[in-house]
């Protein structure tokens, strides 16, 4: 009996990492798809540029900027996206206008 009950911890091990790691899945889609509401706030002047809110979102999706910059093949995906979002901010191929 007492090694089915450390089998069954030992599964219960594993299962308790892969729900964190759903879990931290989870975290980071929604931070990534969370850029395009924000940059539509900051389109329509919800949020003006240089206002202090504007600053913290800006610090927020920095990460998102550096990998766009970094890595070529997520620029496009990324501005596409940003397009669907914002369309006054990025063209249909993902670059940012102005």
């Amino acid at each position: 009996m007492n090694d089915e009950t450390q089998d069954h911890q030992r599964r219960s091990s594993k299962d308790l990492i892969w729900l964190w790691l759903c879990w931290l899945g989870l975290a980071v889609l929604l931070y990534v798809l969370s850029i395009g509401p924000a940059m539509r706030m900051v389109q329509n002047r919800f949020i003006p540029l240089g206002s202090p809110i504007y600053e913290v979102l800006a610090t927020f999706y920095w990460p998102m900027e550096c990998s766009a910059r970094k890595i070529p093949v997520l620029a496009h995906p990324i501005g596409v996206y940003l397009h669907l979002w914002a369309p006054r901010m990025f063209d249909r191929k993902g670059n940012r206008i102005g």
